[in-house]
């Protein structure tokens, strides 16, 4: 078991531990975990992802190329403490470990926003085909209709973001290291929204470790709210840089 894995179980039985207490004080019918997050109610379960970023940590050089690829394509800059998966380095074992959001199927991010801030990508405003078009409309807050597809990817609405940085724990309660960064420049959360369905640590990561799986009709991936986490989701084959060529481009 790797040093990440051993930490991800540890992190969920705390978590589990934690949502027993809660659920003990809580209504005995209907209650969940949602209230280990402190969230009034819990908002409707949001659809499948569509897509997922997965990382085979055995074959991770530990470049950072995938981290200068979404910062490039995103903050138009490349500033690795930006990038929404981060490389963390085991130094006893000298193992790289890549940490993409696994965008869950009961995202802890979404469940802990107080704003509502954390939305889900059900397609494009206006039908704006351009991928820069795509993003610049997701992040300014204008989401579109569910009419127009969409990769279901959890993602941050800046326009409605306080900067609380609430998701960015609730991510940290089931995962170790949060998948949600915060941006100090622009004082907002900020995560994976997969590139609108075009993932750049895919196409610039040089040794194929850095995969993108995906399935229209959604993924069973991520954190279940049941103390379970899916890592490899058994609707999609995840595809790596060279077998994606074809297909994102």
């Amino acid at each position: 078991m790797s040093k990440e894995s051993e930490k991800i179980t540890t992190t969920r039985r705390k978590f589990v531990a934690g949502a027993a207490i809660v659920g003990a004080i809580a209504t005995v019918e209907g209650a969940s975990a949602i209230g280990y997050f402190g969230h009034r109610t819990e908002p409707g379960k949001p659809l499948k992802s569509k897509g997922v970023i997965v990382a085979d940590i055995d074959i991770c050089a530990g470049c950072r190329s995938c981290q200068v690829a979404c910062t490039m394509a995103n903050n138009g800059v490349g500033q690795p403490e930006l990038a929404r998966l981060q490389i963390v380095k085991d130094y006893f074992k000298g193992d790289y470990v890549s940490t993409p959001c696994s965008q869950c199927n009961w995202p802890g991010c979404m469940y802990s926003c107080p704003t509502g801030a954390l939305q889900v990508d059900t397609g494009t405003e206006d039908g704006i085909p351009e991928l820069q078009g795509r993003l610049t409309s997701l992040l300014s807050g204008k989401l579109a209709p569910e009419t127009t597809p969409g990769t279901n990817a959890r993602v941050v609405n800046e326009r409605e973001c306080i900067g609380c940085q609430q998701c960015v724990e609730g991510c940290a309660k089931i995962f170790n290291i949060s998948r949600v960064r915060f941006n100090t420049k622009k004082q907002v959360a900020t995560k994976c929204h997969l590139c609108g369905g075009e993932p750049q640590c895919v196409r610039f990561c040089p040794v194929g470790s850095i995969m993108y799986a995906r399935a229209e009709e959604g993924l069973t991936i991520g954190y279940d709210g049941k103390g379970n986490i899916i890592w490899n989701p058994p609707e999609a084959k995840p595809l790596r840089e060279d077998e994606l060529r074809g297909i994102l481009y």
